[in-house]
């Protein structure tokens, strides 16, 4: 595995999920893409979702309950909610068709990512300065020593007492259910995500092309992908996998090997998310949305946006989340608190 030509050198933070630039110039999670539009329409061109299908329409706008970048979303079966981590460190929920502040002075870290236990509703947000968020059923959040002080960028568990995160300097850390603990890494590089489908298929990806599983006793370094700058990797099964990244970059795998898919776009995707191999979405950069058909991927136009969701010199805001929250369907999360769902 070749090492990436531009390892990020350290970031300046600032504001709400916007443009955060390296101090060598390069640009960083939810960082701003100068480039062009690439043909992606731009918001309030009136372009639908697509073809029909379960989410078909154009998108609609809601006004989240703080303005401050939603990160990433999830769905709790369990508890029949929704949850959002965002920039600022606080956690929304989503109840009903409405979304409220569900906790706000637990911690100031950026909070980039979330997993919610489908049988028990357990839940667990993870983020910058190794911050570790934890809620039992009908409480709140509180936090969770993670004995590590990296950024955490994904979380996923087999269960709730079997919960695994990544993060910076190839940090894997493991819950039993009573602690975390660090796990054995076979690489020093950043992990981006977290994802899986049982105790012992999971995986997580990162800078360089790289991809690692867990067999249900150790991380693997599998084949490196054909690209670099992974951020996400998602699947409908352990032979249906599909991971988004720097440069509009989509791959698919079926079986053995990753085959790049057109996207139509060039800016960086963040996530993606999906519920059949007829139905995906990613978002990423500057209000890139596309979904997947089942035969080609498509852009998504954004609708009319308020004013003060769109950053200074930017066409639009940096989408940072997808997920599907139960019977609502898709819903993205970006910055300055923008929340975006196909229309009904």
């Amino acid at each position: 595995m070749q090492t990436p030509a531009c390892l990020r050198l350290g970031f300046d933070r600032t504001d709400d999920g916007g443009a955060r630039r390296a101090r060598d110039g390069a640009v960083s999670d939810g960082g701003t893409q100068t480039g062009a539009w690439d043909g992606l329409p731009r918001p309030g061109d009136g372009a639908s979702v697509g073809e029909g299908g379960a989410s078909g329409g154009p998108l609609t706008f809601v006004p989240a309950p703080k303005k401050t970048a939603i990160m990433a979303l999830a769905w709790s079966p369990a508890e029949k909610v929704g949850y959002a981590a965002t920039y600022s460190g606080a956690m929304l929920r989503l109840s009903g068709e409405s979304w409220q502040l569900h906790a706000d002075n637990v911690t100031t870290e950026i909070l980039r990512a979330v997993w919610a236990d489908p049988a028990t509703g357990e839940a667990f947000a993870v983020g910058d300065k190794g911050v570790i968020l934890r809620h039992l059923p009908g409480g709140g959040w509180v936090a969770s020593p993670s004995q590590t002080i990296v950024a955490l960028r994904g979380v996923w568990g087999a269960n709730a007492r079997d919960v695994w995160c990544a993060g910076d300097q190839g940090t894997l850390l493991h819950f039993d259910g009573a602690s975390w603990k660090r796990a054995p890494s076979p690489t020093t590089l950043e992990l981006r995500t977290v994802f899986g489908f049982s105790a012992s298929q999971i995986w997580t990806v990162g800078y360089g092309g790289l991809v690692l599983r867990y067999d249900g006793s150790a991380w693997k370094s599998e084949p490196d992908a054909p690209a670099n700058g992974l951020r996400d990797i998602w699947g409908l099964s352990t032979t249906e996998l599909w991971v988004v990244g720097d440069g509009g970059l989509v791959l698919r795998r079926q079986g053995a090997g990753w085959v790049r898919i057109p996207s139509t776009v060039s800016q960086t995707l963040h996530a993606l998310r999906g519920v059949s191999p007829t139905e995906l979405w990613a978002v990423g950069d500057e209000g890139t949305v596309v979904r997947f058909d089942g035969t080609r991927w498509s852009a998504v136009a954004l609708p009319p946006l308020p004013p003060d969701v769109i950053p200074p010199g930017q066409r639009a805001p940096n989408l940072h989340g997808v997920a599907y929250l139960g019977a609502s369907g898709p819903w993205i999360g970006g910055q300055l608190g923008t929340l975006l769902r196909p229309s009904r």
